[in-house]
């Protein structure tokens, strides 16, 4: 018998069974164990594997008949308990102790959803559903943002235990904090369903571009035009003039859905103009907002020399991303033994090229985000006439656009503690989308939408909040239990399961768990941790001052022991010969079992087992040939 709080049961059902056999004929020899009290101490007593072992040990095989292995049917986790049981040689029949009615759970979770975004500027959110039903049922789907519903889906769950995950993209309009919902519900029983809530925040103003150009250019003027068509970033642009000071333009758009049109162009098109007093210090207010730099023909051209050390300066900052176009290489000279010295020489080191420029998607690049709007652009080839490649492609370089001869177009490269994209030709601009947005069914000028679109999205990086989370799925384990610990942090990236997730009983010492990161997505990963015993226990992540406090406790309630692991018990009983039932089907368990009459003591003793009586026998033969050899060689 496995699992303390259905022991009493257990015990009753084991005395009705007796009794019932009592009636029917000569009873054969019971012997009851308790799994705590059999497995040697040091080990769990959980492990249905020892727990077969043991019995092995103590009773010799020519005694044994049968066995009835009774669980409260929670997981209990050691696979490899089919084959300790099918080396007892006889029929292991399994019992489970747990609710008389089958399993019915429903639950969704949000497993990935930003903190805050910004208006027009689309998001990805994540859901996970759980369901243990006892037949198959149709559910509704439904997820809502802003108090407008935003998807909706038929689900068709299958009888026994599912996961199922999708996901969505949202584009946010109205500022402010809105709630996301996700909600599933039985169609034939709407009182069965589960919600899960976030709250984000859409933050006053979307993501911020700071535009550096001093010698204007049609290709960045294509690039300003689907950043602010589509609602999705502000353009802060410091121009500088030749008297002294500057001016520092503001612009930004309304989002309209595809096909709308907007009353006016801007939304906001401001300027203030500076003295040359004064000029030097308005790049640092700019830069702070910025989550994108974007470096055209001759970036800074006669602005002061403060703004060199600025920019310089900002290169290390982690939620910067770069943008390097083709002229950016004129400003060269004035950022000397720099890193920003070693982006606008990379960009600089381009050949020009005889035939025409066709665009292909980079074989090692096709799954790059930057290239996630292009994906349905993948079979296209775009020319755009004479135009130039980079020269030389560093290791360090991810090439994401190249043409037939594998030259890069677009490439990217880490950047100070960030990240940097250069782009190589300057005629992408012909593309026919330089007058604005995508028009319907205009591929070439979609496929340059997409790409600006996909760079900045990338370079300015999708908000995630930095904070570290600990999940518990249960958020109260039980001794032996299963528990799963879901991991938030940012820098997870899927890969190979790594440390940093610690845990120990209240003043003991620190073990370390292995965080298996999400195979698919960034910053979600996940340890499983069976509690051995109860007691207070803390967990942290990266050595972190705050560790998340969990009691483990002995007896779970009843409410919470609401599926029986039959998977485990089953096969237990299948690859034995035996049967497995549930308690409401108690009698067929022991259907097959007819014990003899043999009477096995218990004692404190364990008896030897039969292999190791072979084993004497057969070393007492040999020492008494290497006697008998002995003794006839004497003279």
């Amino acid at each position: 018998i496995t699992g303390r709080p259905r022991i009493d049961v257990a015990r009753d059902w084991i005395d009705g069974f007796l009794s019932r056999e009592k009636t029917s004929g000569t009873p054969g020899k019971w012997v009851l164990y308790d799994l705590d009290d059999i497995i040697p101490s040091g080990k769990s007593g959980s492990d249905f594997a020892q727990a077969f072992e043991e019995v092995g040990r103590r009773i010799p095989q020519r005694l044994l008949d049968g066995v009835l292995f009774i669980s409260d049917g929670r997981d209990h986790g050691d696979r490899s308990a089919q084959s300790a049981a099918k080396k007892l040689g006889v029929p292991v029949h399994t019992l489970g102790i747990g609710p008389d009615t089958q399993p019915d759970t429903l639950r969704v979770r949000w497993k990935e959803a930003p903190e805050e975004v910004y208006p027009g500027s689309p998001f990805l959110v994540r859901w996970a559903i759980d369901s243990d039903q006892p037949r198959e049922e149709a559910h509704d789907l439904t997820v809502s943002f802003a108090s407008r519903e935003v998807h909706h889906d038929n689900l068709t769950l299958p009888e026994g235990r599912v996961h199922r995950e999708g996901w969505i993209t949202i584009r946010p309009e109205e500022p402010g904090e809105h709630l996301l919902r996700v909600t599933i519900q039985d169609e034939n029983r709407p009182e069965r369903k589960s919600t899960a809530d976030r709250k984000i925040l859409v933050k006053e103003r979307p993501k911020t571009l700071l535009v550096l150009e001093s010698e204007p250019s049609r290709l960045v003027q294509s690039l300003s035009q689907v950043a602010l068509q589509s609602g999705r970033f502000r353009i802060l642009r410091p121009v500088s003039l030749p008297e002294g000071g500057g001016v520092l333009w503001d612009l930004s758009r309304p989002y309209a859905e595809e096909g709308e049109s907007v009353s006016q162009f801007w939304s906001r098109e401001g300027f203030t103009r500076y003295g040359a007093d004064e000029w030097g210090d308005q790049l640092q207010g700019p830069l702070d907002e910025a989550s994108v730099v974007v470096l055209g023909r001759a970036p800074i051209g006669s602005a002061p020399e403060s703004w060199v050390e600025v920019l310089t300066k900002a290169t290390e900052r982690e939620d910067l991303g770069w943008l390097a176009l083709p002229g950016s290489e004129m400003d060269l000279d004035r950022f000397e033994d720099s890193s920003l010295a070693n982006l606008l020489e990379r960009e600089g080191n381009r050949k020009e090229s005889r035939e025409s420029i066709r665009i292909l998607f980079a074989e090692q690049g096709k799954d790059h985000p930057a290239l996630a709007p292009l994906w349905s652009y993948q079979d296209g080839v775009w020319e755009i006439g004479s135009d130039s490649y980079f020269r030389v492609i560093m290791p360090t370089m991810q090439v994401l656009l190249t043409d037939p001869q594998d030259r890069g177009l677009v490439v990217q490269v880490p950047f100070g503690l960030g990240k940097a994209t250069l782009v190589s030709t300057s005629n992408l601009w012909k593309l026919r989308s330089f007058a604005g947005w995508d028009v319907r069914g205009d591929r070439e000028a979609g496929f340059l939408s997409g790409l600006w679109l996909g760079i900045l999205d990338d370079l300015s990086g999708r908000e995630r909040s930095q904070e570290i989370r600990l999940t518990l799925d249960p958020e109260k384990p039980t001794v032996g239990q299963s528990t799963r610990i879901q991991v938030e942090d940012p820098s997870l990236t899927p890969g190979q399961p790594r440390g940093g997730l610690e845990i120990r009983e209240t003043q003991s010492e620190w073990e370390t768990l292995l965080v298996s990161p999400d195979p698919e997505w960034s910053g979600i990963g996940e340890a499983v941790w069976t509690p051995r015993s109860s007691g207070e226990y803390e967990i942290r992540y990266a050595s972190g001052e705050n560790p998340l406090a969990v009691t483990v406790t002995d007896r779970p309630s009843e409410s919470e022991d609401l599926s029986l692991n039959e998977e485990t018990l089953q096969e237990i009983a299948e690859d034995s010969g035996g049967a497995y039932s549930r308690l409401a089907e108690v009698d067929p368990a022991a259907i097959d079992l007819k014990p003899t009459t043999h009477v096995i003591e218990r004692t404190d003793k364990t008896p030897l087992r039969h292999d190791l009586w072979l084993g004497i026998l057969v070393a007492g033969l040999f020492c008494m040939g290497w006697g008998l050899r002995r003794a006839w060689s004497l003279p």
